[in-house]
């Protein structure tokens, strides 16, 4: 396969090179090796994309030596002992620096051991596709292309880096539709087969979640993703839910441009209850359950993405201030309003998150007006009286019956009083 190589100046990219790292590319040329900026970095930054996620490929320097180097220049942690794997501590950021990765050492299952005398050729073959596998060196800003991903990115298309070895990982495929989302490329007919052959059915399900997560959450037109995950047959495997449903391509397109609004938690739910709308309650439970989905960060997703798909329909087809407030006290309703808004394009919906948010109860339920330590002032003694009492005083403010402390109270004392008096 040829190598193609141009100069570029570093300048011109959106890629900004902590001064440590620069450092260590230039230690390992005056040594005689390279210290090869590689993947996502690169090829965002050609594509005029910030990126944050810089990976480092050392090359013609031993692990030894490759250690002591880094070591010069900041903190190092070797995560990587049988292959050569480190991250390098550049500020608050972690840059990770490995050796290329040779042929697994034989008799030892899944053992990979770094090589860094492989060459970048070969090296950039075992990567997944193409306009992956481009390669930048800091130092002297030369760029490598052993696959020709330079052509590929401005044919927007994606291609395997090597079609023999793509297979070695069947989360490619899936990761094809993710970055084919998020960058808005196409899948070349050869990939498109290729992917068609993979088997992800015995993957974690966390390797999975994250791929989907990264389509639904950092593409602009999550559609996109969907519609290669259609081609390439991938829907049976990793969302047999959705199989064979209308597709909830525009709601999720929909759903994307508003997720913005949302916390980082609250998103997730956004997305994953859009996705999932067409599917049944024993469907979403289902995909919620293979996927592992759960809490994230304390924040209860897989509640949410179930109180969203089940009550955005109730939404659509209207709403009372005392329906936002009860739906308060058991999802938050601005996930639940805009999943209504994503699958219905209904202003109506839309103007259900502003009136919670006047409300007060667009992330939260309603502030009670009267806690237990009011009643006992009050003079109910504690026990399951004074949890009934506030119970009642919470569904009177819910149904629209009181507004404030005093009016709780007031009732509060009639419901005692009426409690207290004998029978007869």
């Amino acid at each position: 396969m040829a190598t193609h190589q141009i100069k570029i100046q570093v300048p011109s990219l959106q890629l900004e090179i902590p001064a440590p790292l620069l450092a260590f590319a230039r230690s390992c040329r005056a040594e005689g090796g390279r210290a090869w900026l590689v993947g996502g970095a690169v090829r965002d930054a050609l594509l005029g994309h910030d990126s944050k996620d810089i990976d480092v490929e050392v090359h013609g320097i031993a692990e030894t030596r490759v250690k002591a180097l880094l070591r010069r220049v900041g903190r190092v942690k070797e995560v990587g002992r049988s292959f050569g794997v480190f991250k390098l501590r550049c500020g608050a950021e972690e840059i990770d620096v490995a050796l290329p990765r040779g042929d697994s050492t034989p008799g030892a299952t899944g053992a990979v051991r770094g090589d860094p005398f492989l060459g970048l050729a070969a090296a950039a073959r075992r990567r997944d596709l193409t306009i992956n596998a481009i390669a930048l060196c800091p130092v002297d800003d030369e760029l490598e292309d052993p696959c020709g991903g330079l052509a590929d990115l401005r044919a927007r298309r994606m291609r395997a880096a090597d079609p023999q070895t793509f297979g070695d990982d069947p989360l490619r495929a899936l990761r094809v539709a993710q970055l084919g989302a998020r960058l808005e490329l196409t899948c070349a007919p050869e990939l498109t087969e290729i992917c068609r052959q993979q088997d992800l059915r015995a993957l974690p399900a966390e390797r999975i979640r994250v791929e989907l997560e990264k389509l639904l959450l950092r593409a602009e037109r999550p559609s996109i993703g969907l519609t290669l995950m259609r081609q390439l047959h991938l829907i049976p495997q990793v969302l047999p839910a959705l199989h064979g449903v209308p597709p909830p391509d525009t709601a999720l397109d929909r759903a994307a441009r508003v997720r913005r609004h949302l916390g980082a938690p609250a998103r997730q739910a956004l997305m994953w209850a859009t996705l999932l709308h067409p599917c049944s309650t024993d469907g979403v439970e289902e995909t919620l359950e293979a996927l592992e989905i759960h809490r994230l960060q304390g924040y209860p997703l897989r509640r949410q993405i179930a109180a969203a798909h089940r009550h955005a329909p109730e939404l659509i087809t209207g709403w009372t201030d005392q329906t936002l407030c009860r739906l308060a006290e058991h999802a938050e309703v601005g996930v639940v309003a805009w999943t209504a808004w994503a699958i219905s394009d209904d202003d109506a919906c839309r103007s259900a998150v502003f009136r919670a948010a006047a409300l007060g109860v667009l992330e939260q339920p309603l502030p009670p007006l009267l806690r237990g330590r009011d009643l006992l002032a009050l003079g109910v003694p504690p026990g399951p009286t004074l949890g009934e009492l506030l119970a009642q005083v919470r569904r009177a403010r819910l149904a629209g019956e009181i507004s404030n402390p005093s009016e709780a109270s007031a009732l509060a004392v009639r419901l005692w009083t009426a409690l207290s008096q004998p029978d007869g």
